[in-house]
């Protein structure tokens, strides 16, 4: 949906009418003859030309009805074409509504187009025939039907196809989706500016509706049956069923059922397969149905905008008044109230009611505001005239033109364009505005004679961004209109015309477009013609904008007297357009100073409304020159001292504004002076940009000393009045230097038209030729003192923006001025050319004749747009525009802006007039772009930091105080910060079209130093931030070489391929043999103008030679591992003609024109001849090309006509490119780095064939021509040749990636195919995955190879054929050498027990590093029974016990005599596996997996003599008996019984060391090979319920598959006719025993054994064990990778530590194994679920239900037991716990009932001591006891007896306190002490 602001407001649905985008053109015709409906002939489509000859012959046959026009045209130059139909085609009544029909918007959706066709046909037969409902339809409604908006796109749509794909029409012939094109509503204009990258059908269309006051539209696609109504899209862009409603969201919906309703079908809902409609009656929500950004008709409903505004209270929505003022607001029945709002006009408010089916008319009538009062005359209207100006070739202006009275002064016309809409409603209610003289107020209507006179306010509210301008030239000034007013002293004539053009709005609306820009001038015949530049074909990729940033207000107001129309020239009307760069003009110039006059019939009517004027008003206004000056200005020439007062004298009246100062002196002494304007004179304010204007550098072009002198004192009069310049002067610091040659000026003579006299200075220098130049060094040249003096003064000052006032011409002159051939006519471009071309028409498009580009009478010379680069002009070397530029921050550019050089001065009032608004609308421009500060991260400011935009090479600098200015053109830009000493600090920015966007940097401290200390092993060379030349490159090359020569060979002239390019090879030196290393070879400068690889790829060589002399090792491992080939330049003269700076290039055969480009099938050029011939002899296998031009990977195919696009070796180069990327910091991000500088910059990794300009590319070359050489191209820097400074960021970027990138080419398979004897078989073939692989140099091959399971396969005719399984790890080599066996038998012979100890003694002494002879025990007579472990994980000699982290297995070679041949067996085996490892990769395997040890046998006394039978003839009879005695007689295979440990043990003492020796290795798996009989046989050998184990499931698989490798018979054995399984069988079935070894593994020890028999015959005769040996040698290899199948794992604790003798028991299984050192644990199983229970003491009982698929990895952890008494043991505390506190609590209890107890006793009243007195404290006696004295009779002795007192006592209260009354009552209850006789 869209937004945008257009100036009509109308209703419009989008119809699907068909299923199909494209219709058979018979079908659904059956039903009427030959395909005639009604009369229109329906049988076909109608091709674009038959199109445009039925609207020719339609109008011929009815020109009052028909008419047809263009709108404007296709991508491929079709007219969109539009049929308008109306009873009155000529002339539409007011408020006759205007409705229109759009077909075929996507080229593909064919039905509509012939419907709306078949519509005009429809309405004029109907109209012709009287029926009533088209004739009332066609009298009142004025029709426009487009019946194609996609002409191109239906011409290559194809009939009959149902959907779109591919190029199927659907899209316009720039492949862009119409409907997606418009703008969206729910974007602002800063995010999305209205007019960008929109295609010509689309901006036509947006014109189209701008232009005209549509009420009403219809859409018609195809594809599906419904009328869908807006919105299409929500803020939110869901999907799907997300309702976006409108404010009239029930009208739009009534509106849609109408035609839904009406249809045959579309109301059922459900046509189309998909469609869902039925519900709403074939309606919908566009936005619910699906979310579209962008499309057409919410772009018709527009949004408010200014004018005349007619608005429902109830909705909110408003319309705005046609230029006729009418209005129409569609409404469902109701009552409404209609508010309308004018622009000084008070609001007016009206009730309505709406009756279903009818159109009420109400009018609006509207007061004018009372205050400002505007006299008119008596016979003329003071209405202002307004018109719409915008890019829209279907009306020519020359009709237009006669709404527009003009009026007339002596210098030009003053006229009006207009952003006020002229908007309208919806016709259910229409009317006109009018005010209260019931005049018509629009804005457009024709001025007509009245005899009132009236009083306007100008106010709007809320205000809108306008332009004024004047004399026939648009302003590009923003104004607010709701600042403009006319007090009561100014009044405007009837004939004024204000001039507001629409530069705002369309600024705020353009964007980058590619769109090329005519002008289309209008003759006086009214004909249309297009003004084609002669000197140059411009085209915009970014904007223009002439607009200002800081609304400002200006008043207008002119006089005009009849007299000053008698001077008046006629002149043609031009109307401008640009709205790339949102500029549009019209231009009604009657007059103009050197201008050619032509005939226009519109002079007399003009100088008659002229001439009827008058002005009533008491007080004359003043006249438009005078505008804005407080005191009369100044039109006469100022000579030195006239200009020097005059000088003086402003910065005297405005010392707060204005200092004057001198830059310098000219040759005669005259002062340079400079006039600086600035609310802060003086004075450099932070953020304010610096501006300058220079004048009169050639003495005799005076015009612009004069106009500089009148803008000074415009300024400093309009200060504070006018808000435009008061914005300007407090927001800029201006320089104006009216005079850089005031000798020259004096020489000169007033009224030169185009001499030379005063031009040069008093030296008879050309100032403007004398500044120093970039193409030509100007020896000899002595600066003139007027040139160095502006020379000093733009470096003194952070100029951001100048121009130079120049006269002869009539042009706006943008750099460069010269050419390296200095040749006039060459268009030079410099890195700015957008910007300058903006700042160009900035001052050109605000000119009244600049624009038209035909100056000074010249029939030659044309400007388009009134803009010239300055060498296609003609070439000047020398200039002060061009040094400006290469010197400093300043834009400058070259304005010319008088035909005569030196005119008379009474023509100055014209050219200020022309210039003023002009010169204020450049100065704007220095507020655009981007601006902002520099600081560090302390917050302070910056200096001299470079402001860098990538893609161009051109670079600001930060002024003093750290700000900086940027100019640019609108859009997405990646700006960069840098200063010496900082990390460079870059930003995405959107700089927009009115103003400058902040950006501000904060800059932290360059860590390069650090990072290269820690990364880079301090290599200052790779900091360098410059690019080395050719000269310097090789240099580097012989330096790099002399300093690290065990590693850096420089390959210079060696052949004939070096001689052209040179290179580097890095790598260690091998000692000896063939050198298989990865070969990779990095190309840096394959294109010469992209020379950043030739900068990463020397300095990957620093590092690399570098990291080996300081011994890093990584950096070693890589070198000795790898032969690194770096060739920095192939294209090396590319590279001498390369402009430094270039971004992209302007066309593909650029690209392929240099070296990477030309490499043909025929190679012609030297270079890519000795680049091929190069990879030829070095046949790297991996090639990868640094190269620029994007941020992405690119692997072939780059022919864009390979087919398919994809490769067999696709897997391989996304692996390679992925380990670039993946390393890259930026090249995966979601955010494409390089989107700022190009929309469709590619990203990721991809095909080059998708990016279609790689052609004839080294990536193509190789694939198809050096087969097994894989090359792919890093695409490393956005620009192709960004500045030098960018170097060490790049290098950070992709030092890593180089790296990994090396490291891949590792990843794959490599090794040698060999025979026996070691020799290499170069007549075998490999196979990798079925793909054959070429063998090298002795035998050797190498494959690339993503990660993940391979296969190689290698065969040869008189060999053994092999096939390995592999797995390839990320960035790994996976060896895969391959030792072909003979097919012939090996002559093995048998050994006595001393001829095998000294076998395996020399097989362990040959392989010591991998192998460990030990011995288990001593047999019966002493013999040792050896054993060999070997273990080639080991760094150190192995002890027997397992350390490693590997499973173990043991192959035994039998238990007695009977197996003689197993013990050969043992040894061969032995021998195979030691002697092959390294060079053959399935021995590799095997052991770097599994420990193997090898028992020949474990009775060593039964075979320790050569058995005779085994040297007998063929004919004799082979001992079958299975025979175990050991010296003794006793059979071993029966004493294997574990007794328990109280018992002693008697066991053989073979036995007994085989148990210890199993207990103690903890074997996985074992075998033993045993003869007697064939197959192999499982536990029980004991005779149990069955002989089936309940593991019988992992023993038979292991059974079988080694049965089936070794070829034994699966079915039935050959001796004893055992019947087998697979080849399997129970072990007791062949020999059922007890105590066997078989079960004794199985049940008193971890592993898992079966037996092998090898044989019926248990000791063969030698002539056999060859045989014997081939037949089980795949059997035994086979076995030993058997111990991965299954589960293993790891048992841990909770903190990941290992626990060692865990046992992990299977369910259902009594065999249990256990963990190792390592916590490992191996546990063969079958595939399916299984219950594992891991028990440990000390830690609680885990099990788990595990899956098993093979090899799976199990992981235990084990909690730690903390159990106590049972229970755990936080339940045992809580137990405890709870136990000690309820005893707690019973003791407690205990104690305070017998407490309770105990006071009970005593509670009350309680006996008191007895003592003589109670009141006596003495404790002569104790209490309770009493003296007592007895007198013996008869005067005896006195004896004193203490007793225990047993009277009565005295009681007081235990509870109570003492008180005064229990005192008392204790005194008086106590009886009184009985004295002592």
């Amino acid at each position: 949906m869209s937004c945008w602001h257009t100036f009509n407001i109308y209703l419009c649905l989008i119809v699907l009418v068909a299923c199909s985008n494209v219709l058979s053109s018979t079908q659904d015709t059956s039903t009427v003859g030959g395909g005639v409906v009604e009369g229109i002939n329906l049988s076909k489509y109608h091709a674009y030309e038959e199109v445009m000859a039925l609207a020719e012959g339609l109008k011929s046959q009815h020109p009052h009805l028909v008419d047809y026009y263009s709108v404007g045209k296709s991508v491929q130059g079709r007219d969109l074409l539009v049929i308008k139909i109306s009873e009155d085609v000529q002339h539409r009544g007011i408020t006759e509504p205007m409705v229109k029909y759009v077909g075929n918007m996507h080229g593909d959706e064919t039905v509509g187009r012939e419907v709306v066709i078949a519509l005009i046909q429809y309405l004029l037969q109907g109209y012709l025939d009287h029926n009533s409902r088209i004739t009332k339809l066609l009298n009142t409604t004025e029709v426009h039907i487009m019946p194609s908006m996609n002409p191109d796109g239906f011409k290559i749509a194809k009939e009959g196809a149902c959907d779109s794909y591919g190029r199927s029409g659907r899209e316009n012939a720039n492949n862009v989706d119409l409907n997606r094109n418009f703008p969206s509503q729910w974007k602002f204009p800063s995010e999305q500016e209205l007019y960008t990258n929109r295609e010509p059908e689309t901006l036509a269309v947006m014109s189209w509706i701008v232009n005209n006051p549509f009420v009403l539209s219809g859409n018609l696609h195809g594809g599906s049956v419904v009328a869908s109504y807006p919105f299409d899209d929500t803020s939110l862009h869901k999907d799907c069923c997300y309702e976006s409603k409108t404010p009239d969201d029930e009208l739009f919906k009534y509106m849609a059922s109408v035609y839904a309703s009406k249809h045959g079908t579309m109301s059922r809902g459900n046509l189309c397969p998909g469609d869902n409609f039925s519900k709403s009656g074939g309606v919908t929500n566009g936005a619910y149905w699906y979310d579209v950004e962008g499309v057409v008709k919410d772009a018709d409903t527009g949004e408010e905008l200014e004018g005349i505004s007619v608005s429902v209270k109830e909705l909110n929505y408003n319309v705005t008044t046609s230029k006729h003022g009418e209005y129409w607001r569609l409404l469902l029945p109701g009552n409404y109230t209609l508010v309308a709002k004018g622009y000084g006009y008070e609001t007016t408010t009206n009730a309505v009611s709406i009756v279903k089916d009818t159109v009420s008319r109400v009018d609006l009538r509207m007061k004018r505001h009372a205050q400002g009062n505007i006299k008119k005359s008596s016979t003329e209207s003071s209405l202002p005239i307004m018109k719409f100006t915008s890019e829209s070739t279907y009306t020519p202006l020359s009709q237009r033109s006669e709404d527009v009275p003009a009026r007339v002064d002596k210098t030009s016309e003053l006229y009006v364009t207009s952003v006020i809409p002229e908007t309208t409603s919806l016709a259910t209610l229409n009317g006109s505005v009018t005010n209260s003289s019931s005049q018509s107020i629009s804005l457009f209507k024709d001025i007509k004679a009245t005899n009132d006179t009236h009083e306007a306010k100008f106010s709007i509210s809320p205000p809108h961004n306008i332009t004024f301008g004047n004399d026939a030239g648009s302003s590009s000034a923003v104004k607010y209109l709701d600042s403009f007013s006319t007090d009561s002293s100014s009044s405007i004539a009837a004939q004024d015309l204000l001039n507001i053009s629409l530069n705002d709005h369309l600024a705020n609306l353009s964007h980058p477009s590619t769109k090329n820009v005519e002008q289309h001038a209008t003759t006086n015949e009214g004909k249309s013609k297009t003004i084609h530049d002669a000197q140059s074909s411009w085209s915009s990729d970014h904007p223009s904008t002439i607009s200002d940033a800081h609304p400002v207000t200006t008043t207008s107001v002119m006089s005009l007297s009849a007299s000053d129309a008698s001077h008046t020239s006629p002149r043609n009307s031009t109307r401008f357009t640009d709205f790339s760069n949102g500029v549009s003009l019209t231009i009604y110039n009657y007059s103009s100073v050197g201008s050619t006059t032509l005939n226009n019939p519109a002079t007399e009517t003009v100088a008659k409304i002229a001439e009827a004027s008058t002005i009533t008003s008491t007080q004359q206004p003043k006249g438009p020159v005078e505008e804005g000056f407080t005191s009369t200005p100044e039109f006469w020439y100022h000579h030195y001292p006239e200009l020097e007062a005059f000088l003086e004298k402003l910065a005297q009246k405005y010392p707060n504004l204005a200092q004057l100062y001198s830059v310098g002196s000219s040759v005669r002494g005259r002062e340079l002076f400079v006039l600086e304007i600035s609310d802060h004179p003086g004075i450099h304010e932070p953020g304010e940009p610096e501006f300058k204007y220079i004048g009169n550098m050639h003495g005799n072009e005076a015009v612009g000393r004069e106009t500089l002198l009148l803008l000074m004192q415009y300024l400093l009069e309009g200060y504070g009045t006018d808000q435009r310049v008061t914005n300007l002067v407090n927001n800029t610091r201006i320089h104006i230097m009216a005079s850089m040659n005031p000798d020259g000026f004096e020489a000169a003579t007033e009224g030169d038209f185009g001499g030379s006299t005063g031009r040069s200075n008093a030296n008879q220098v050309d100032l403007n030729r004398n500044f120093p130049d970039q193409f030509f060094l100007s020896k000899g040249v002595e600066r003139q003192p007027e040139t160095l003096a502006v020379m000093r003064w733009v470096k003194q000052h952070p100029f951001v923006l100048s121009a130079n006032l120049h006269g002869g011409s009539l042009v706006a002159n943008y750099p460069w001025d010269d050419n390296p051939f200095g040749q006039n006519g060459v268009y030079s471009k410099c890195p700015d050319d957008e910007i300058f071309k903006k700042l160009a028409k900035a001052y050109s498009f605000a000119h009244p004749r600049m624009p038209i580009g035909k100056p000074c009478n010249s029939a030659d010379i044309v400007f388009r747009d009134g803009i010239t680069n300055g060498a296609k002009w003609y070439s000047v070397s020398g200039g002060m525009q061009d040094w400006n530029y290469l010197n400093s921050n300043c834009f400058e550019i070259t304005l010319e802006i008088s035909c005569q050089k030196y005119p008379p001065a009474e023509d100055l009032r014209t050219y200020w007039m022309e210039n003023k608004n002009s010169l204020l609308a450049f100065m704007e421009q220095v507020h655009t772009g981007v601006k902002g500060f520099i600081f560090d991260k302390s917050g302070n400011p910056i200096s001299n930091a470079s402001i860098s935009v990538a893609g161009i090479d051109h670079d600001v600098v930060s002024a003093a105080d750290g700000d900086y200015w940027r100019l640019l053109v609108p859009g997405e830009y990646l700006v960069t910060a840098h200063a010496d000493g900082y990390e460079a600090s870059s930003v995405k920015v959107d700089v927009p079209h009115l103003w400058a966007v902040q950006v501000n940097f904060t800059l932290k401290v360059d860590d390069s130093p650090t990072w290269s200390a820690e990364e880079d092993f301090g290599v200052t060379e790779n900091l360098m931030n410059e690019y080395l030349n050719n000269s310097a490159l090789n240099a580097a090359m012989a330096d790099i070489e002399n300093k690290y020569k065990d590693v850096a060979e420089f390959l210079a002239n060696d052949n004939a391929w070096s001689m052209k390019v040179h290179s580097l090879r890095m790598g260690a030196q091998i000692e000896s043999g063939i050198d298989n290393r990865v070969r990779v070879l990095i190309l840096g400068g394959l294109y010469g103008a992209q020379p950043v690889g030739r900068e990463l790829v020397i300095r990957l060589a620093r590092h690399l030679g570098s990291g080996w002399a300081k011994k890093n090792r990584e950096v070693q491992k890589l070198l000795q591992d790898t032969q690194i080939f770096l060739v920095p330049a192939v294209d090396s003269k590319g590279f001498d003609k390369a402009e430094a700076g270039m971004c992209g290039y302007s066309r593909p055969s650029e690209l392929q024109s240099e070296v990477g480009g030309s490499f043909t099938t025929e190679i012609i050029d030297e270079y890519a001849e000795a680049t091929a011939n190069m990879l030829s002899q070095i046949k790297p296998h991996a090639v990868l090309s640094l190269e620029s031009g994007g941020i992405f990977m690119r692997f072939p195919h780059d022919d864009p006509s390979a087919n398919p696009p994809t490769t067999p070796d696709e897997t391989v180069f996304q692996f390679l490119t992925e380990a670039y990327a993946r390393a890259h910091p930026t090249m995966l991000q979601s955010e494409n780095p390089c989107l700022v500088l190009n929309k469709q910059a590619p990203s990721g990794i991809l095909h080059g064939q998708a990016l279609g300009v790689y052609k004839n590319s080294l990536l193509e070359y190789t694939y198809n021509n050096l087969h097994d050489i894989l090359m792919v191209a890093a695409h490393v820097s956005c620009c192709n040749y960004p500045a030098g400074r960018e170097l060490t960021t790049l290098w950070r970027q992709n030092k890593d990636s180089l790296l990994s990138f090396i490291h891949a080419a590792h990843q794959g398979v490599a090794g040698q195919v060999i025979n026996e004897d070691g020799q290499p078989v170069p007549s075998a073939k490999v196979y990798v995955d079925s793909n054959v692989v070429e063998l090298k140099e002795e035998a050797t091959f190498r494959k690339l190879l993503p990660t993940g399971a391979h296969t190689l396969k290698v065969i040869s005719n008189d060999l053994e054929n092999k096939t390995l399984n592999f797995v390839v790890e990320a960035h790994k080599e996976t060896p895969a050498s391959v030792t072909m066996d003979s097919l012939k038998d090996s002559s093995i012979m048998y050994h006595s027990y001393y001829g095998t100890e000294d076998k395996i003694r020399k097989l362990s002494s040959n392989y010591s590093k991998i192998s460990y002879l030990y011995s288990i025990g001593r047999s019966a007579q002493s013999r040792q029974i050896m054993a060999l472990e070997i273990d080639v994980t080991q760094g150190t000699e192995p002890q027997g016990i397992e350390q490693s982290n590997l499973p173990s297995v043991a192959v035994i070679g039998g238990l007695g005599k009977s197996d003689r041949g197993g013990k050969e067996l043992v040894l061969e085996l032995a021998k195979y596996l030691l002697s092959r490892y390294g060079h053959d990769a399935a021995v590799n395997k095997i052991l770097k997996n599994t420990k193997v040890h090898l028992v020949p046998t474990l009775n060593p006394d039964s075979t320790a003599d050569i058995s005779e039978s085994s040297k007998q003839d063929k004919g004799t009879e082979c001992d079958m008996k299975i025979n175990t005695k050991n010296s003794n007689g006793i059979e071993l295979d029966t004493h294997f019984i574990v007794k328990g440990m109280e018992v002693e043990d008697s066991s053989p003492p073979e036995v007994s060391a085989v148990r210890k020796w199993m207990t103690d290795h903890k074997f996985t798996l074992a075998l033993i090979l045993r003869g007697g009989a064939q197959g192999v046989a499982v536990p029980y050998s004991a005779l149990h319920e069955t002989f089936l184990s309940p593991d019988a499931q992992i023993f038979h698989k292991l059974g079988a598959t080694y049965s089936a490798a070794a070829g034994l018979p699966q079915d039935m054995s050959a001796c004893g006719n055992i019947k087998l399984v697979n080849g399997t069988t129970y072990d007791g079935v062949i020999n059922p025993h007890s105590g066997s070894l078989l079960d004794c593994f199985y049940e008193h020890s971890t592993t898992l054994a079966f037996n092998v028999y090898y044989g019926c015959c248990g000791s063969p005769r030698e002539e056999v064990l060859g045989h014997l040996w081939r037949r089980h040698k795949v059997g035994l290899l086979r076995f030993l990778t058997l111990s991965s199948i299954g589960a293993m794992g790891y048992v841990t604790d909770q903190n990941n530590a290992p626990l060692l003798g865990a046992m992990i028991k299977v369910e259902g299984s009594p065999h249990t194994v256990l963990s190792l050192d390592h916590g490992t644990w191996w546990r063969p199983l079958v595939p399916g679920a299984h219950t594992l229970t891991v028990k440990l003491d000390g830690y609680l009982e885990q099990t788990k239900l595990v899956q098993i698929m093979g090899g799976d990895t199990v992981i235990f952890k084990l909690k730690r037991d903390d159990r106590v008494m049972g229970l755990p043991r936080m339940v045992f505390i809580i137990l405890a716990g709870s136990i000690m506190l309820l005893l707690m609590i019973c003791c407690l209890c205990i104690a305070t009932v017998r407490s309770q107890q105990q006071r009970r006793k005593v509670y009350g009243f309680h006996q008191l001591n007895h003592s003589v007195d109670i009141f006596n404290d003495s404790s002569s006696a104790s209490e309770g006891e009493t003296t007592t004295d007895l007198i013996s009779v008869g005067g005896g002795a006195k004896n004193k007896i203490k007793k225990k007192r047993m009277s009565s006592r005295s009681y007081h209260d235990l509870v109570s306190s003492s008180s005064d009354e229990e005192e008392f009552f204790i005194k008086d209850s106590v009886p009184p002490k009985k004295t002592q006789r």
